[in-house]
């Protein structure tokens, strides 16, 4: 065999090819590109990335492969409202007319009912689980309706029930277990809204619909009817259907004139402790006012219900008034009162509200925007009677309705 030889210039350009492509082949093995597209396409553009379980945009940082991806941003009008009604729970212990709901102020779980239509179911009923379960807890009470009920925050804490039709008023220090009668104030109405100063035990009022407003100044042992200044009907009658106090200053009262879906006269205030009242109406001045509740952290802000399903609000103690009801989701609610409104009494700006007919709604900035919590989906029609609202990591809202009894809702 013959050997070729080479010159030296020949064999320094010979072993310089032979070495390029000794090293486009090694690279074809080990050097993989992140992301090259199979051999068939066209590469992409776009500078290469880091392949992840989830697409990293090019301007946010990148995951972990065992890391979750994060939700998108949702907006809130992206989020369904209302939730599942199957939230909604049947309590089978309590009968079938609840006329108030109450919860003890040294213990968020354990909440009362007051109960009877016409002496059928009447009593007192105790759940002390957040209202799973009742029990009757009426030793003591005649065989009557509980027609309202209200806490005192001083020592013994005392609960009170107003029963029956002649106005007499019980009492119970030791949690419903046993009842004493007190006092009575006199003729009653329709419906009936009792009122404890949070600020002073000591007094009480009581406002009957097409009746009167009465106060108590020493524990409801006696009572007198206090309406100077109070509007009055053809009849000479006061026609007031809801109650508030000041949470710091026990003379400071708040009335909501009217009386059910009719017209009213918005909202009288009282600075004397119901000695005389005078108009606190500006924006509501020919409403009828069905629930009131003022801030118990800052009494500078009440909250109204109208007669018709409306909202107010008022910053300044009512001598002004915010029209909040086109913010809600109950739709046509003429003739549909507003019956309750719940604040949380540490996060007061969180506000419930029991509509008539549309059922719970519930607030988390102060009335600006509302979530419908609605009502069991097995009753097309309700008609709502009472709410009450246990307040704690998970909000349990305790509601009735009229000849379905009461249903327990537990927020997520």
């Amino acid at each position: 065999m013959q050997t070729m030889r080479l010159s030296p210039r020949r064999a320094l350009i010979l072993a310089t090819s032979t070495l390029a492509l000794v090293s486009l082949a090694c690279g074809a093995v080990v050097d993989i590109a992140p992301t090259s597209a199979p051999a068939h396409e066209e590469p992409a553009p776009e500078p290469t990335q880091v392949p992840t379980p989830t697409t990293v945009r090019s301007e946010e940082a990148p995951q972990k492969p065992d890391e979750p991806s994060p939700a998108p941003a949702v907006s809130a009008t992206d989020i369904p409202t209302p939730p599942p009604p199957a939230n909604w729970q049947s309590v089978p212990d309590l009968p079938r007319q609840i006329n108030d709901l109450v919860v003890d102020p040294n213990d968020p779980q354990t909440v009362y009912a007051g109960t009877g239509l016409s002496g059928a179911g009447s009593g007192v009923y105790k759940s002390e689980d957040g209202g799973l379960t009742w029990s009757k807890a009426a030793n003591g009470l005649p065989s009557e309706d509980v027609r309202a009920l209200g806490f005192s925050h001083t020592d013994p804490v005392t609960l009170y029930a107003a029963v029956g039709h002649r106005g007499d008023l019980f009492a119970s220090t030791d949690g419903a277990q046993s009842w004493a009668r007190v006092g009575s104030y006199g003729l009653t109405g329709f419906e009936a809204r009792l009122a404890v100063a949070p600020s002073d035990g000591n007094v009480l009022f009581v406002t009957e619909d097409v009746r009167a407003v009465y106060r108590s100044l020493d524990g409801g042992r006696n009572w007198l009817e206090v309406g100077e200044g109070l509007p009055k009907d053809d009849n000479d009658t006061v026609k007031s259907q809801s109650l508030a106090i000041d949470p710091t200053n026990a003379n400071v009262i708040y009335v909501g004139t009217g009386w059910r879906a009719s017209n009213g006269n918005g909202v009288y205030k009282s600075t004397d402790c119901g000695e005389t009242w005078s108009p606190a109406n500006r924006g509501m001045i020919d409403y009828g006012i069905t629930a009131l509740a003022v801030n118990p952290l800052d009494s500078q802000v009440i909250y109204a219900g109208g007669a018709n399903g409306e909202l107010f609000k008022s910053t300044d103690a009512g001598e002004n008034w915010t029209d909040l009801t086109a913010a809600l989701p109950t739709g046509d609610s003429f003739h549909q009162r507003m019956l309750d409104i719940v604040l949380d009494p540490n996060a007061p700006e969180t506000v419930y509200l029991l509509h008539e007919h549309a059922g719970v709604l519930v607030s988390h900035d102060g009335g600006a925007g509302w979530r419908l919590l609605g009502k069991p989906s097995e009753i097309e029609y309700p008609s709502f009677t009472a709410l009450t609202v246990l307040f704690g990591p998970r909000p349990v809202v305790v509601a009735g309705i009229r000849d379905e009894g009461g249903w327990r809702y537990a927020l997520e």
